[in-house]
């Protein structure tokens, strides 16, 4: 490579770096410009039963508060091997206005994969808001287990 194309790339690339770092983002939480909240669960839906070692698609309803709100995520805790506590997560931009959304036009579904491990009843809590008193609520429903497939 000859000497001034050798200068002409160092260069090139000085440029892009100053460039690169003049337009970055910041990653500092405090300059985000959106925040993650729960959104109610209005519905889910589940088979009758399970049958134990298999895998189920399980599409849970949603509303969506404002325009602002896009689906996340969902958030689960295990209080117990067969008890599954369950969240909707939303991102919420906050840098713009957002008008409120109501009714059947609020409502979204997305869906999570669940496999079935242990016998018994599996029981899922949907967290669906708080109480006047700011206690959490749930949509409880309960899944019995099959060790077998039911024959037809």
């Amino acid at each position: 490579m000859n000497k001034q194309l050798l200068i002409k790339v160092k260069k090139t690339l000085l440029l892009f770096m100053l460039l690169l770092t003049a337009v970055s983002c910041s990653l500092d939480d405090d300059d985000a410009n959106f925040h993650y909240e729960f959104v109610p669960v209005v519905a889910a839906e589940f088979p009758e039963n399970f049958v134990l070692g298999s895998t189920y698609t399980i599409p849970v309803e949603f509303a969506r508060p404002t325009e602002c709100h896009f689906f996340s995520n969902f958030s689960f805790t295990r209080p117990d091997n067969t008890t599954r506590r369950i969240g909707v997560v939303n991102s919420v931009f906050t840098d713009r206005d957002c008008s409120d959304i109501s009714g059947d036009e609020s409502i979204q579904t997305n869906s999570f994969d669940f496999m079935v491990i242990y016998e018994g009843t599996y029981t899922f809590q949907f967290w669906t808001g708080e109480d006047a008193d700011g206690n959490n609520q749930y949509l409880e429903i309960q899944v019995p287990v099959l060790t077998e497939a039911p024959s037809n």
